[in-house]
């Protein structure tokens, strides 16, 4: 376990510094998956180097693309979408078939206030690559209601709640849902079934 954590500081290093000299790794409003741009011979050379580095030292690709994506979701906790998208980008880099990286990009554009569309492209990717599963539909619909499109947004939460009609935030945004569209008798409902299952972890 230590040998591991060790190795996960080290690819940390590896992460940060193959890529602050790289002009197409460090851009000021960060592109996911750098869509559009023409990375010159020595970024291509750069990106090479660091998944070469971030796989040996993380011990295997799998554990190496892991741990960039987790550095993802922490800058987003930071509230911090541009870093984060730096870090989804590198996952990429790594593996670019590793699912969550497109949810990354999603919640990270999101934040940052790409236009829905953006946005839509990288949640219905993820939700490709990932297939069905309550917790991207619920983020679906929590983006959708965040951007006045309760309709929409009232779908998703419903379609997150057929694949687990326990999961406690897809109630909760039906509340919310509920309540921007006025529907008291929704809200009444969903807030019955969130308090008695939260009434049960008590």
């Amino acid at each position: 376990m230590k040998s591991l954590f060790l190795k996960l500081v080290y690819a940390l290093l590896v992460l940060m510094a193959c890529s602050m000299p790289i002009q197409a790794q460090f851009l000021t409003n960060e592109i996911p998956t750098w869509e559009g741009i023409e990375k010159s011979p020595a970024d291509i050379e750069n990106d090479k180097e660091l998944v070469r580095k971030s796989i040996e030292l993380a011990g295997n690709r799998r554990t190496a693309v892991q741990y960039a994506v987790r550095l993802g979701w922490e800058q987003i906790g930071k509230g911090d979408p541009n870093h984060a998208i730096r870090r989804f980008n590198q996952a990429w880099l790594i593996d670019p078939k590793f699912p969550d990286i497109y949810w990354g990009f999603a919640i990270a554009t999101h934040i940052r206030g790409d236009d829905l569309a953006t946005v839509e492209k990288w949640l219905k990717v993820a939700m490709e690559a990932i297939g069905p599963n309550a917790r991207l539909s619920t983020d679906y619909g929590r983006i959708l209601g965040e951007r006045s499109l309760s309709q929409r947004a009232k779908a998703k939460f419903e379609e997150a709640l057929v694949l687990d009609p326990e999961y406690i935030p897809a109630h909760l945004g039906m509340i919310r849902v509920a309540q921007d569209l006025g529907d008291n008798d929704l809200e009444k409902k969903h807030q019955a079934l969130h308090d008695d299952l939260t009434g049960r972890t008590q």
